[in-house]
């Protein structure tokens, strides 16, 4: 169950403030990569992760945002299946899974990049 929550909790952390240092904020982990001791090529490949997920995330959340509009639309509306309400709230199921799923592996994907150190600074930042 621990791990669920933290999954939820580092899925979270791309979605929101992929720059910040770790502070709770709205209940949402942040993290602060550059206070890592980057060195340069660390901070070079955060920087393109950071773009990657950036354009996966305008690419998806908007999509999302729409659907999640739709789907209240569809909830007020007598003459929608419910059928129809069902497949609406399927479609913003996967919409948000893809959102944690490329979440999650934008953050492994920087935590990779980390040294035995760094990681050790990341998990007191996480951690506290």
């Amino acid at each position: 169950m621990k791990i669920i929550n933290i999954v939820a909790v580092i899925s979270m952390i791309m979605f929101t403030f992929p720059n910040c240092s770790a502070f709770a904020e709205n209940g949402t982990l942040v993290i602060r990569w550059s206070s890592l001791n980057l060195d340069p090529w660390q901070q070079k490949r955060i920087k393109l992760l950071d773009y990657q997920w950036k354009q996966i995330n305008n690419s998806i959340r908007p999509i999302l945002i729409r659907d999640q509009e739709k789907f209240k639309k569809m909830l007020l509306n007598p003459n929608i299946s419910e059928d129809e309400i069902r497949e609406q709230q399927r479609q913003i199921f996967i919409k948000q899974e893809q959102l944690r799923y490329h979440a999650l592996e934008n953050f492994l994907a920087k935590r990779r990049l980390l040294n035995e150190k760094q990681r050790e600074l990341l998990h007191d930042m996480i951690s506290k």
